[in-house]
Order: C-alpha cells, then structure tokens, then sequence
C-alpha cells in the first residue's frame, strides 16, 4: 500500500473531484450523498496507477509530488492560501493542504502546462505529454471507480451503489432474456410453406 503522504494527496484528489454534496428529499431533511472519499477511491485510484505503470519507485507517489509541485506553485504565485484550520488529509503535502477548489485550480495548472517543466519529478519532468494524459487520466480513473460501482462488488446481499441511485441506473436487470435471433418455422414434409 502507499505511503501516508501518497494516501492523503489521492484522498485529497477524488475529494476535488467527486466531492460528497446534500441533496434534499423532503423539506428541511437533509440526505447525505457520498462522495469518492467517503468510500475510499483513492486506494482504486492508487492501484490503478501503481499496476498499469511500472517504475522504480511507485507512479502513484510520483503523481503525489507532480500535485504538490502544482499546489506549491499556487501558493508562491498567491493564488491559493492554506486553510485556517487543520486539513482533513493529515499526512499529505502542499496539495492535500489546500482548499478544494483550489486543488481543482492546481490539476488546472497542470493541464494547461503553466509549470516549469524541468521542476517536476521523474518521470514528469520535460515530459508534456505524460502530464496531459495523467490530469485526464485522473479524472477518468476517478469518475469510472465511482460510478462503476467497483466497490460493492462481492457484498452479500445485494448492494445497490450510491453512484447508480445518483443518476438514476436502475441497475442490472437479472434474468432478462437476450436476443436469440427470429423465430424461423420450418415446414414438415409434405406441408406447403
């Protein structure tokens, strides 16, 4: 598993990009919807990256640093302040520090390239290309782990993912018969067709 800071920056991650918000049902009760981080995405996020890269040290804490180069560079430019009280991403760095929007505004920074590339960590640094694929490839892992429904798998009984009640899936439909082709009638010998 990844190391604390790893861990905190991912956490920090898919809670900018899938924030857990309310949603109100009947007037004045409040129902919670969760959010990436309140099912732990970040460790399907984590080994997503770590399995489909090989590297002498783990992609997912290479990706950690790339993240807090970007939210340290808000900070200096003062584009972003820290918040006031303690961040609910303990162990992390600059990234998982910041505001939520504003680590939306640091993933911002890196996908429009306005970074000193030679400052960023192996195997980012000078390398464009791989920065652009992995801002996009961050929010697609994201997206797909939660409205995949990846976590529930395997639960018994049943479990109905919080994602599919969000928009609105009604969920696979069990038993329904598929296409088997058209009913073709055959004639008997000696029946006229």
């Amino acid at each position: 598993m990844a190391d604390s800071h790893t861990r905190a920056t991912f956490q920090a991650l898919v809670d900018a990009i899938l924030p857990a918000t309310s949603k109100i049902t009947v007037p004045g009760r409040n129902e919670r919807v969760t959010g990436a981080s309140d099912v732990c995405l970040y460790k399907f996020v984590i080994q997503e990256l770590d399995h489909s890269h090989k590297m002498d040290i783990p992609f997912s804490e290479a990706t950690a640093q790339l993240l807090d180069v970007a939210a340290a560079e808000l900070l200096v430019k003062g584009l972003a302040k820290l918040p006031f009280q303690g961040t609910p991403f303990p162990g992390g760095g600059p990234f998982s520090a910041l505001l939520r929007h504003d680590r939306l505004r640091a993933i911002d920074l890196l996908d429009q390239l306005n970074i000193e590339l030679h400052t960023l960590p192996i195997p980012y640094k000078d390398n464009a290309p791989l920065i652009l694929t992995m801002m996009n490839s961050l929010n697609q892992i994201t997206m797909f782990g939660y409205y995949a429904g990846w976590r529930d798998y395997g639960i018994e009984p049943y479990s109905f993912p919080q994602s599919w009640i969000q928009v609105g899936y009604p969920g696979p439909a069990f038993g329904y018969r598929d296409f088997r082709g058209f009913v073709l009638k055959f004639p008997h010998k000696g029946e006229k067709a």
